[in-house]
């Protein structure tokens, strides 16, 4: 089965142990093609703020397609 997250109002950030990253990696672990579609935002170096990231395309090493749009507003 395919599966699309849509965290579409956050910061995102690889590889941390939220619910945002658990949920795909179980979704992977349990035979799914999962996709997560995010923004460019993630939480800062010293958890002040956000910190933006490039837009695009990449799979993370546990195995999830992590799509980062850049949001217009």
């Amino acid at each position: 089965m395919k599966v699309l997250h849509l965290c579409l109002c956050c910061p995102y950030n690889e590889y941390w142990g939220y619910q945002d990253n658990l949920i795909p990696k179980f979704n992977v672990k349990d035979g799914h093609e999962v996709t997560v579609i995010t923004t460019i935002l993630t939480d800062s170096v010293n958890r002040v703020g956000y910190d933006k990231v490039v837009a695009g395309e990449c799979n993370l090493t546990t195995g999830e397609k992590l799509i980062r749009y850049l949001h217009l507003t």
